[in-house]
């Protein structure tokens, strides 16, 4: 049986996108209110939340970012906003069509 080729469509993502997809998953993994997090949110060293944080941006946003690469990095991070812009950054690089809205 011939199986038809797999195709990807991307689209531009902006700031504000993946502010809100990584905020409502923060909350649902931290059992917060959104309207309680922000860029200045540290991460309560929770090394396994922060990973579940990015596996499931990746889900949200797998459109535009083929996967993140999870490597020491993340040992540095402190506050929510240095997820976000992890995050941001991953979408740059990986984006398809060689421009980056975030």
């Amino acid at each position: 049986m011939r199986m038809p080729a797999e195709t990807h469509s991307y689209r531009e993502i902006n700031r504000e996108e993946v502010r809100s997809v990584l905020h409502e998953h923060a909350a649902d993994i931290w059992g917060v209110s959104e309207a309680v997090l922000s860029d200045e949110t540290p991460l309560k060293e929770d090394a396994l939340g922060v990973m579940e944080l990015v596996r499931r941006c990746e889900e949200d946003l797998a459109e535009r970012a083929l996967g993140f690469d999870i490597d020491d990095e993340m040992n540095e991070w402190e506050t929510l906003g240095d997820v976000r812009a992890f995050v941001e950054e991953c979408i740059c690089l990986q984006s398809a069509i060689g421009t980056c809205d975030v």
